[in-house]
């Protein structure tokens, strides 16, 4: 087993995956930004449901989050290539995908998870009844969902 080093991914990658107007909503989000500018907040609400930590929320705004964000998505297409390129070995290679929270990440990752199954990995994507995605618009992928405890090995 080997360490995967990764590092922040670039704009351009981020933007093969989601929209600009979003992308400029996450670069532009802190938590003064979100107090402070009515059309920023009412956008983060209502099109993403962003709001702030500390409220019950499940997707906050926080000091860094593009940043986090970078970091994240990196750390996910690192993984990807990882997979695609073998480094998993001679094994039939599977991934497990964890939908995160975030109402415009899910998409992306659904797209992702497409991706990787074309490119002949066994994909199955785990989700709550929080972002629980309609699974007949992506009928190559296997959907697990998860209640309260945790999903099974995954399928091949």
């Amino acid at each position: 087993m080997r360490r995967l080093r990764t590092s922040p991914t670039t704009e351009a990658e981020i933007r093969r995956f989601h929209l600009p107007e979003y992308i400029d909503l996450i670069r532009n989000l802190t938590p003064e930004s979100y107090a402070n500018d009515v059309v920023l907040r009412q956008k983060a609400e209502d099109d993403h449901g962003i709001g702030l930590l500390g409220d019950d929320n499940d997707c906050p705004a926080f000091n860094r989050l593009w940043k986090y964000c970078r970091g994240y998505a990196g750390g996910s297409l690192a993984a990807a290539r990882a997979l695609v390129n073998g480094a998993s070995g001679s094994h039939r290679r599977r991934i497990v995908m964890f939908l995160f929270p975030f109402r415009s990440h899910i998409a992306p990752m659904l797209q992702l998870a497409e991706l990787l199954r074309d490119r002949g990995l066994t994909v199955n994507v785990v989700h709550t009844t929080f972002n629980s995605p309609n699974a007949t618009r992506h009928p190559k992928l296997t959907f697990v969902p998860m209640h309260e405890r945790p999903p099974p090995p995954p399928m091949p």
